[in-house]
């Protein structure tokens, strides 16, 4: 099913697609998959090629979006195919599968981060998704089994509980690492990474809040999530006993022995002391420690300005802020407030309606172009006015002015129909990301490096060599 033509295939009808492995056309036909790791999505794109019938819709069934539609650069032909593409109401995305570990911690708790944060809105979705389409786990399930499965028979409800079940108890991050050793504190360094720190993390809150907000599944009344787990007999920690499993976590009920989660970006390595051997370890650990002060701000803040889904909503632009201003989640450094954000990620949002400079980066030839025109100004922070038939309202003998919005992906702007939504995409879950490259929704970075440098353009911060180097270094421990 990985190679399957419906979503490792840059189009599902190319020629040649169905030729076995090792055959050379196996290969061109699956570039995204061989060069990115991307699978392609097939989202619904109502857009003037397409039937004005049942159809005509976006995922979220608007059947009015504010933009229209055009693709003025297709590298596979899918974009125009009559099956895959516009004259059939849809569109072809290429993105990188999300880490199916720690989506727990996407489960919103109810009043925490309003308690916390009040200025950002409670919301219902999960944010599960780069666009955000999928409004709990259990949606998740059931339409990934209907698209990337292509099963006509859809999950039933044990099914579909089990699957929730299975996937939240599955915690990934990096124990060890080559140069600084023990990651997860038993050496005694008090460093707090690994799986095991990980879901300590959690469990001690995941009874005070309903856990599957919105399941079409019965609530359950007690989950196990240990019985996968063995706690670590060298952890240090204050939980359960070495090599004790099945901790029960019901709801209302506190987990027995196990420490209270801290607010905010929990420090993973501030305190990485403990024994040396050599220099380079010492180095490495030292390096790792200033790179998460950097990352939470403690050493370093910079201006944050004109990213959707944050400036508006704090109503600051800029704002004073660091990497934890949107990776902000305790412990799997995700975002809390399930709002997706805007950047810059081969699109043109340098085309700004105010004084900032935002340097974006540049579409690679490899992905489809996509033009959406909007009415003037809904799409916050941008201008990039022009007079075309595409704009919306605009009919023969009369163009009408509008903004343009050029992307390589619509993102959420997809899902929902509307411009202020456009190029939108999920803050990822940062566990485990130093195995996981390349980076951002399309594999759009090769490497660590090149992520850092992104945003180090993107909001003018200036480091230095050696904060660029710390950075990395504890993205790599994570």
């Amino acid at each position: 099913m990985l190679f399957h033509p419906i979503d490792a295939a840059d189009c599902p009808d190319l020629p040649g697609v169905t030729a076995p492995f090792p055959d050379l056309r196996f290969l061109l036909t699956r570039s995204q998959l061989f060069t990115r790791g991307n699978f392609r999505i097939g989202i619904n794109g109502p857009n003037p090629l397409g039937k004005k019938d049942g159809s005509y819709t976006t995922f979220d069934g608007n059947t009015n979006p504010q933009w229209v539609l055009t693709v003025p650069y297709d590298p596979y032909g899918c974009e125009k195919d009559p099956i895959y593409g516009l004259p059939a109401n849809l569109v072809s995305v290429y993105r990188r599968p999300l880490n199916s570990a720690n989506v727990v911690f996407l489960i919103q708790d109810p009043g925490y981060y309003q308690d916390t944060f009040p200025v950002f809105p409670l919301e219902e979705r999960q944010d599960i998704m780069w666009d955000a389409r999928e409004v709990d786990l259990a949606h998740q399930f059931v339409d990934a089994t209907e698209f990337h499965g292509q099963t006509t028979v859809p999950p039933d409800q044990l099914a579909i509980q089990q699957g929730i079940l299975f996937q939240s108890g599955l915690f990934t991050a990096q124990s060890y690492d080559n140069v600084a050793g023990d990651l997860t504190g038993g050496d005694g360094s008090g460093a707090l990474g690994g799986p095991f720190n990980l879901y300590v993390s959690i469990s001690s809150r995941l009874g005070s809040f309903e856990l599957f907000p919105r399941a079409p599944v019965q609530q359950l009344a007690c989950v196990d999530f240990t019985s996968a787990i063995a706690p670590l007999p060298d952890s240090g920690l204050s939980g359960p006993a070495p090599g004790a499993v099945g901790q029960l976590v019901c709801p209302g009920e506190p987990a027995i022995g196990l420490p209270p989660l801290p607010l905010f970006v929990t420090q993973l390595y501030s305190a990485f002391a403990g024994p040396t051997t050599t220099n380079a370890k010492k180095a490495k650990r030292e390096s790792i420690a200033r790179g998460e002060a950097l990352f939470n701000g403690k050493t370093l803040q910079f201006n944050v300005f004109n990213v959707t889904g944050l400036n508006d909503v704090l109503g600051a632009n800029p704002t004073a802020g660091s990497c934890s201003l949107c990776h902000n989640n305790t412990n799997a450094v995700n975002d809390g407030f399930a709002d997706p954000k805007r950047l810059g990620i081969m699109d043109n949002s340098n085309k700004s309606n105010n004084s900032f400079v935002v340097n974006v980066m540049a579409a690679t030839p490899d992905f489809p172009r996509f033009a959406f025109y909007c009415p003037t100004g809904t799409i916050l922070y941008f201008s990039n006015p022009v007079t075309s038939m595409n704009c919306p309202g605009s009919i023969p003998g009369h163009m009408m002015t509008c903004d343009e919005f050029d992307t390589t992906d619509g993102g959420k702007g997809l899902i929902t129909g509307l411009c202020a939504d456009l190029g939108r995409m999920k803050v990822p879950i940062l566990r485990g990301v130093g195995a996981r490259a390349p980076y951002f929704h399309g594999g759009n970075a090769a490497t660590l490096d090149d992520v850092v440098n992104f945003y180090n353009n993107r909001f003018n911060i200036g480091l230095t060599a050696q904060q660029h180097t710390d950075l990395v270094n504890y993205l790599n421990s994570l």
